[in-house]
Parts: structure tokens; sequence; C-alpha cells
């Protein structure tokens, strides 16, 4: 079995062979998220401030607390198309933010974003 520090420093070794290369220390922001070392070894992955900036970009740092991912009853609303938006390109910027959340950190709305996704083309004020 590998150690896995002495598996890192040869990594790296090959590497400096190859490039110019200057160690920055631990990862502390990736890609929009988080990273933090736990005691036990194991990365802490977070995305508040990008989900903070997400919710300042579409207008929404006071949205209403929900305890579901999805209102109970939405899956009736998708059948209502009398309201659709004139505009529905702020509802296609929205849903794309709620994708990449949904696929980097937050698995637990992803069903929720796929019924948003619905909507995409004829969004009503409700999706």
């Amino acid at each position: 079995m590998v150690n896995p520090q002495k598996l890192t420093r040869k990594v790296g070794e090959q590497v400096n062979a190859h490039f110019q290369t200057k160690d920055l220390g631990g990862v502390v922001h990736y890609l929009g998220i988080e990273v933090k070392r736990e005691e036990d070894g194991s990365f802490l992955l977070c995305q508040k401030g990008k989900i903070a900036e997400m919710l300042k970009e579409h207008g929404m740092l006071e949205p209403k607390p929900a305890t579901t991912p999805m209102e109970t009853g939405y899956l009736n609303s998708l059948l209502d198309k009398s309201k659709t938006l004139p505009n529905n390109k702020r509802y296609r910027q929205a849903i794309g933010s709620l994708l990449y959340l949904a696929t980097v950190s937050r698995p637990d709305i992803a069903m929720a974003v796929g019924l948003l996704c619905r909507r995409v083309e004829a969004p009503t004020e409700r999706s």
C-alpha cells in the first residue's frame, strides 16, 4: 500500500520536473467552493458564499424560508399554462445557477431543480 503523503510528494516532484510551480499551501477555495480540512483528515465542502452571491444576483436576498426543497402541490402547477412570464431570461439564468449548485454540492435540490427546468420555455410566476 502506498503512503498518501509519499504519493503526493512524488506526483509533485514529477510535475515540478516539467513545469514551473509554486506551492500555495492547502486548498481554501476552488471554483466557488470553500474547502475546509477537518481534524480527521476529511474535507468539508461549503458553498455559502456562492449561494449568497447567486441570491444577490437574482434579487432574492430575503427568500422565504422553506423546510423542503419543493413546496407541496407544485406538480399540479406544471399543468397551469395560463400565466406565463413575458420574459424568461431571468428565469433561465436562475435555473442555470440552481443546476450548478445541484451538480456541484447540493444533490438534495436536484429533483426540484429538474422540475423547474421543465418550465424554462414558459415559466409562470409560481414556477
